[in-house]
C-alpha cells in the first residue's frame, strides 16, 4: 500500500473536513488551522470563554474584552511578534467587536505576518506524531503551506494528492491552490 498525504484545500464550509474524514478518518486528519484554535483555546481558556459560560461559538466579544484576556493570559510559548501583529490587525480594522471565527482569521494573519511558514511548521509537528500511511492535512490556503507540505511528504516517503473542494469562483482567497489542485470536487 502507497504512503499518501492528502492536502485539502477550498472555501469556508465546503466540505474539505467531512471529505478528509471520508479518506482517511477522523484520528489521520490534522487540519492546519490546529495550531490557531490551540492557541486562542489557551489564551482565552478560563478567561473570555470561561467568565461568557456559554457556547461561544457564536458569541461575539468586544475587541477590548479580546485585548483585555490576551494581557491577562499565562500562554508564554507564543512569540512575542505574533501577539503585536494581532493587536496591530485589530487596530487598522477599526472593529469594536470580533466573532471567534474572526480571532481565528486575525490571529492566522498574525502568524502569518510574523513568519509566512509560522503555522505550517506547526502543523509539520502535529504530522510528525501520527503514524499512518494515509494522512489528511485540512485546510491548506496558501502556496507556501502546500509546497511544504508536499516536501515534507517527500521527505517521508509519501506520494501527494490536492484536492480542491468546492468552487473558486465563489471568492476563495486563493485560486492558484484550484488550478495547482490534482483533484476537483464539486459538491454542488
Amino acid at each position: 500500500m502507497s504512503k499518501v498525504l492528502f492536502l485539502m484545500s477550498g472555501g469556508y464550509g465546503e466540505g474539505k473536513t467531512y471529505f478528509a474524514h471520508q479518506l482517511v478518518g477522523v484520528s489521520n486528519t490534522v487540519s492546519l488551522a490546529s495550531p490557531i484554535r490551540s492557541d486562542l483555546f489557551k489564551i482565552f481558556l478560563n478567561t473570555v470563554f470561561h467568565e461568557k459560560g456559554q457556547d461561544v461559538k457564536d458569541s461575539l466579544f468586544s475587541v477590548g474584552e479580546v485585548k483585555k484576556a490576551l494581557k491577562r493570559s499565562k500562554v508564554s510559548n507564543i512569540s512575542k511578534p505574533v501577539w503585536d501583529n494581532f493587536y496591530e490587525l485589530l487596530d487598522k480594522e477599526d472593529l469594536t467587536n470580533l466573532t471567534v471565527r474572526a480571532m481565528l482569521k486575525f490571529w492566522g494573519e498574525a502568524g502569518r505576518a510574523y513568519r509566512k511558514d509560522y503555522w505550517v511548521n506547526r502543523t509539520i509537528k502535529l504530522l510528525e506524531g501520527l503514524n499512518s500511511d494515509l494522512i489528511a492535512v485540512d485546510d491548506v490556503r496558501f502556496i507556501n503551506e502546500k509546497e511544504k507540505l508536499c516536501k515534507w511528504a517527500g521527505k517521508n516517503g509519501m506520494k501527494v494528492q490536492h484536492y480542491f473542494v468546492g468552487c473558486p469562483d465563489e471568492g476563495y482567497e486563493n485560486t492558484d491552490l484550484c488550478l495547482g489542485s490534482d483533484y476537483k470536487i464539486h459538491w454542488r
